[in-house]
C-alpha cells in the first residue's frame, strides 16, 4: 500500500493525511455533519425501518401494531414520552432477549437502560425492589 500522500487540504488545513480521501479529517467531518443535518429528517425513516428489519427482524408496520397494543405506552412505566435522542423526541426502544433474539416489547429509554444495567436479570430486578422496599 502506498504512503499516505501529505499535502495541504482545499481549505488551507496544514499537512492533510488524505489517504485517498477528498481534503483532510477535519474537512471529511465537516461534510459528513453538513450532509447529516440536511438529509437526516428526510432519511430518518428510512433509516428506522432498514434497522428495524436488520436488527430485529421487525417491520415498521410491526413496529406500529406492537406500539398500538400498548397504547403508545412503555410497557413497564406506561410512559408516551419515550425519551430523547440527539435533541429530538425517541421512538420506543425495542426489548429483545438478547440470546434468542424474542421481542418482549417497547420500552421507553428508562427503562431500556434500566434493564440493561441490571443485565436484563430477573432475580438482580427482584433483588434491588426488595432494597428499594426496605429502605422506604
Amino acid at each position: 500500500m502506498p504512503a499516505p500522500k501529505k499535502e495541504f487540504c482545499t481549505r488551507g488545513h496544514t499537512l492533510a493525511e488524505t489517504r485517498g480521501f477528498h481534503g483532510c479529517r477535519e474537512c471529511i467531518k465537516v461534510r459528513s455533519r453538513v450532509y447529516y443535518l440536511r438529509t437526516c429528517d428526510r432519511e430518518r425513516p428510512v433509516w428506522r425501518d432498514r434497522s428495524l428489519k436488520l436488527r430485529y427482524g421487525l417491520s415498521s408496520a410491526e413496529y406500529g401494531v406492537m406500539l398500538e397494543q400498548q397504547d403508545g405506552r412503555c410497557a413497564i412505566c406506561g410512559t408516551v414520552n419515550f425519551g430523547v435522542r440527539s435533541g429530538k423526541p425517541a421512538s420506543a426502544f425495542v426489548d429483545h432477549e438478547h440470546e434468542t433474539g424474542k421481542i418482549r416489547g417497547l420500552l421507553c429509554g428508562s427503562c431500556n437502560t434500566g434493564l440493561g444495567a441490571f443485565g436484563d436479570s430477573p432475580e438482580l430486578l427482584l433483588e434491588a425492589r426488595a432494597y428499594l422496599v426496605a429502605v422506604a
